[in-house]
């Protein structure tokens, strides 16, 4: 399953997918995410990697970039036909987050490890 998000889940939603994953070991999970929600915030980072790097190896999530934008844009958006049209430092935008969910991924999976 390819799952495309507007923001990373909070906490209580995550719980809900990491349930769901625990029910089916052969489901494959992606989570391409456009913003990371509160991510400057431990509980909401332990929370949105909850299912995703605990409780299933199958599933991962990953920041969206300018293709993955585009490809959800024409596949899953009823965008009347219109361009697809950034916005403004989506380049620098999409670095920061995939680096910032990097950290928190690497330090959620070193303290569920210890």
């Amino acid at each position: 399953v390819i799952w495309y998000i507007s923001w990373s889940p909070c906490s209580e939603y995550a719980g809900n997918v990491a349930e769901f994953l625990a029910k089916d070991g052969k489901v494959t999970l992606t989570i391409f995410v456009a913003h990371l929600y509160y991510f400057w915030e431990a509980d909401y980072q332990e929370g949105f990697t909850d299912g995703v790097r605990k409780n299933s190896p199958h599933a991962s999530m990953k920041i969206m970039n300018y293709d993955e934008f585009q490809h959800c844009w024409d596949k899953f958006v009823y965008n009347q036909r219109m361009l697809f049209d950034p916005w403004k430092q989506l380049n620098t935008n999409y670095a920061l987050l995939h680096s910032m969910l990097g950290e928190i991924l690497r330090h959620i999976h070193l303290q569920f490890y210890q």
